[in-house]
């Protein structure tokens, strides 16, 4: 499970399914994290698991459009 900060803020939460995960132990995780009022997410064991890895491509583009000029801080 990966949760987000301020986790009693966030409501989203990734539930992170690898391959050795059983079927029964996944819905469990998944009916949890609704049950605690989260939305849930499935997402494979990678790196950045989904929310990280979007949020890296948006940061560059941040801060090369700083250093342009294009935008201020």
């Amino acid at each position: 499970l990966h949760f987000f900060n301020p986790v009693p803020v966030m409501r989203l939460l990734e539930v992170i399914k690898s391959e050795q995960m059983s079927e029964e132990t996944y819905q469990a995780m998944m009916e949890w994290g609704k049950s605690v009022g989260k939305t849930c997410i499935t997402c494979k064991d990678t790196p950045g698991f989904v929310v990280n890895r979007l949020l890296g491509p948006y940061s560059a583009e941040a801060l090369r459009m700083y250093e342009r000029g294009d935008a201020s801080k």
